[in-house]
């Protein structure tokens, strides 16, 4: 107690204000096997004492001397010797054992304290719904790399916001995420941002006759415009079979069925997206833009790695330092000076082959991480008509400007992308030439840098 005391108070005296520190009092070495009602004395003593450090997290109604019992710790004289791990040994089923009591503390601690009079009142869904959050808990780093250049990761599209609350708050705190209450903000929302996956209901609008229809429509639009996209199906009802719904939607990934009520089969359903979304993003390729499906190659599968050339890759390599300088938990410095040192001694299209395979050696990921998304961006904030290698820089905005037009199957865009990409390539070229002759003024500066920011324009269209 004077322990707990203490620590609050000199809590209190820290030059910035903070909330109370929680304590969680542990009977240990509990042995009332024998002297059940001595033991059961000396816990209405404790019970007696500790009001105050419960006050603050534990719900008033849960009676302190019943908590007490099920988050003791019994005696147990075979651990008393060597390392033996009781949760590991003895397991988690006996209520007498002190695996048992270990599972119940531990759950207390990752339910942040929250809702004990569950441990009472129904241990077993207290201990599932905290291994859901030590799961979720345990991937967080693994997640955050993968979303970590994604615009959002996951869209979820349902008129109950019982049924939007449950699956974000399950997410919230480890992927970006969005939500759409209807059709009209669900089209609006996937046309104006990558997604990595979705999560839309069947029958979006229940309360309108035309629901199913317009859930309907919403994944034709998934299936033609947004191929690569993974989506997930949650429904109270399905028209037709899961394998003829599959067959006519490819890119829908999973089925999940709810209950009649929003809560019902709660744990199952968090269960499954527990186990699926995390798959998807990480299989998600940031390519769910609008665009042609006649075979030919994606404009958003297109990596700056792979547009690399002698005259690019040197004004590139601040733009790669950049990103994987993020990457702080998987590469090192001297990884990000060889990167360094390799691009910028690069003279050969083989001594550019060569830095590719370094890069992709030491970040296996980093077509993703270096994509023309991340490279607009990085030129956006970054370049300016100062920056010294502004042909370099506007050299591979070219060849992304090709790439796209490559890719465009709108005539008139096309021929647009093919005027600018030209209009660039002069700019480039009178620069060279005034550089040759060393009169590279402010002017020649501007005039490259406004076209290529032009160009960009097109390319994020």
């Amino acid at each position: 107690m004077k322990v707990a005391q203490n620590a609050n108070r000199a809590r209190q005296d820290l030059p910035v204000d903070r909330f109370n520190l929680l304590s969680v009092p542990i009977v240990s070495k509990f042995d009332a096997g024998e002297e059940f009602k001595i033991g059961n004395k000396w816990l209405e003593r404790i019970a007696e004492k500790v009001p105050e450090i419960y006050a603050s997290w534990l719900p008033e109604k849960v009676n302190i001397f019943d908590f007490l019992q099920v988050t003791k710790l019994p005696y147990k004289p075979y651990f008393s010797f060597g390392e033996e791990l009781a949760v590991v040994k003895e397991g988690t089923n006996d209520p007498t054992g002190l695996g048992y009591a270990y599972e119940s503390l531990a759950a207390l601690l990752a339910n942040k304290l929250e809702n004990g009079n569950q441990l009472l009142d129904d241990r077993n869904a207290f201990i599932e719904t905290a291994t859901r959050k030590g799961r979720l808990l345990k991937s967080k780093k693994q997640a955050r790399q993968v979303s970590m250049f994604a615009d959002t990761d996951l869209l979820v599209i349902d008129d109950q916001e019982s049924w939007r609350d449950l699956i974000i708050e399950l997410f919230d705190n480890i992927y970006t995420c969005d939500v759409a209450d209807c059709y009209e903000v669900a089209l609006e929302k996937i046309h104006t941002k990558n997604y990595r996956v979705i999560c839309t209901n069947l029958g979006i609008e229940r309360a309108k006759p035309d629901s199913v229809e317009k859930g309907r429509s919403l994944l034709t639009v998934l299936k033609d415009q947004f191929p690569l996209t993974p989506v997930i199906l949650l429904t109270g009802r399905l028209v037709g079979s899961p394998e003829a719904i599959k067959e006519r939607y490819p890119n829908i990934k999973r089925i999940i069925y709810k209950g009649q009520q929003p809560f019902e089969s709660t744990y199952q359903i968090l269960e499954e997206f527990e186990e699926i979304i995390p798959k998807l993003i990480e299989k998600s390729l940031f390519n769910n833009r609008k665009s042609s499906i006649n075979g030919t190659k994606m404009f958003t599968d297109t990596t700056i790695l792979e547009l690399l050339t002698t005259k690019t890759i040197k004004a590139v390599v601040p733009f790669l330092i950049n990103q994987f300088s993020k990457l702080t938990y998987r590469i090192n410095e001297e990884q990000l000076y060889k990167i360094q040192q390799k691009a910028q001694t690069a003279k050969t299209d083989q001594d550019v082959e060569d830095v590719k395979q370094f890069i992709q050696k030491v970040v296996p990921d980093a077509n993703q991480i270096a994509s023309v998304a991340a490279f607009t961006a990085w030129v956006e904030k970054e370049v300016d008509a100062s920056f010294d290698d502004l042909p370099g820089v506007s050299e591979l905005v070219v060849r992304v400007l090709r790439e796209k037009k490559n890719s465009e199957s709108n005539v008139l865009k096309k021929d647009r992308m093919l005027k600018m990409e030209a209009a660039l390539k002069t700019e480039i070229k009178e620069f060279d030439d005034a550089y040759e002759i060393g009169d590279v003024g402010q002017r020649e500066k501007r005039n490259l840098f406004d076209r290529m920011i032009k160009a960009l324009d097109f390319i994020k269209d």
